[in-house]
């Protein structure tokens, strides 16, 4: 068990039935299943403290260095599975959800800025967290940061569903850079968002030939796995005439790659299993 200790608590924390938010925090269990309308106690009381608690949550993220002293306001989780303070304020923003959107700014800042891969993931994972309020500050952390910042940004947008279709010109961007690790994330977003074909495959099709031989290859990757992990109702059929034409790409991993996705296109019209 990991017991962590809370930012300030005691006099200066706001409260909930005569009981502080950390002393409501650390009955969290956060591996339980919530049903809607019969939420824990814990979770009600947080929801009823609110935007009230946003500073602590701040604090738990940014503060690199937990007080060690314990008492009996401090967020030390009872539990089999106790999170550090920062993955519990993350995990607590998304209980908050849209109400903690004034939070925004400071979160986006904090993943910015801090250099430890699990503070600033947890920062974008609370964006996430907090819902669609948040999506111009994913095109911020995708634009502005840095390669590990985008990474964790790309890993969390599938959280937005067809609503991450706003931050497609960003990770296009990233798609068809020379930062092989987050090009080849940029994969995923077009293949695990709900992004609509009518949008995502123009902006593909019109990247392809201006694009480096590595980024054409992830284009055509994302081509592939569009057909491979989709129904035949989502398969993406429109992208088959510049998939032809890569067929002639110079580069043989190009080439190879139209090749399959091509051919996992084809499949799914003859009914035949694309993986």
């Amino acid at each position: 068990m990991l017991a962590v200790a809370s930012a300030k608590a005691g006099e200066n924390e706001p409260s909930y039935q005569g009981r502080s938010f950390s002393e409501w925090a650390s009955q969290i269990d956060f591996e339980a299943p919530i049903m809607v309308g019969n939420e824990p106690a814990a979770i009600v009381a947080i929801r009823h403290i609110g935007t009230n608690a946003i500073p602590i949550l701040l604090n738990w993220i940014s503060d690199q260095k937990p007080p060690k002293g314990k008492s009996s306001q401090d967020y030390a989780p009872p539990l089999s599975y106790s999170p550090s303070r920062v993955e519990a304020a993350a995990m607590i923003f998304n209980y908050l959800g849209a109400e903690a959107r004034p939070a925004i700014p400071q979160l986006t800042k904090f993943a910015l800025t801090f250099r430890d891969y699990k503070r600033y993931d947890e920062c974008v994972r609370a964006l996430a967290y907090i819902g669609n309020d948040s999506l111009p500050a994913f095109i911020t952390l995708l634009t502005k940061g840095r390669s590990g910042v985008q990474f964790s940004a790309i890993e969390w947008l599938p959280t937005f569903h067809s609503n991450a279709v706003v931050v497609m010109p960003a990770v296009l961007k990233l798609l068809i850079s020379n930062d092989g690790e987050v090009g080849d994330k940029a994969v995923s977003y077009f293949v695990d968002n709900d992004i609509p074909h009518s949008l995502s495959i123009p902006a593909l099709t019109n990247a392809l030939p201006h694009a480096s031989a590595k980024a054409r290859v992830r284009i055509c990757r994302c081509f592939f796995f569009m057909s491979a992990y989709r129904p035949l109702t989502e398969q993406p059929f429109d992208a088959v005439p510049v998939l032809r034409l890569a067929l002639k790409d110079k580069n043989t991993e190009v080439s190879n790659t139209a090749s399959n996705a091509l051919a996992s296109i084809e499949s799914s019209r003859s009914g035949v299993p694309n993986r």
